[in-house]
């Protein structure tokens, strides 16, 4: 499963990169200049992320980092690597195990 799972997660992520920083962001800095960033992940996280409620209070600090780095840089890549650090804490806690396919338990209702 990690096998597919890191390769694909990688390939989101980065497809995510180059459509919101490096196609939307430069387009939203012809129009919001130096707040580009706060709209750009404003919108990310809203268009993309909000569907996952139960996080997303505390992902939206990091959909944040990731376009103020891209802005401030100017490079698509550095905020590919901030997305994947932060990611990184899912692919390590399933290389360590700690999430696990539980089997559906039995439940008997007499």
């Amino acid at each position: 499963m990690i096998t597919i799972f890191i390769p694909l997660h990688l390939f989101a992520m980065l497809s995510e990169e180059i459509m919101w920083r490096g196609f939307f962001l430069p387009i939203q800095q012809e129009i919001f200049g130096n707040w580009a960033w706060v709209v750009n992940g404003l919108l990310w996280a809203w268009v993309i992320h909000a569907c996952l409620k139960w996080h997303f209070i505390n992902m939206l600090p990091s959909m944040l980092i990731a376009p103020w780095i891209a802005q401030f840089t100017n490079s698509t890549w550095a905020s590919f690597v901030t997305h994947s650090v932060g990611n990184s804490l899912l692919w390590i806690l399933l290389v360590a195990g700690i999430i696990k396919k539980t089997k559906p338990q039995n439940i008997n209702f007499i």
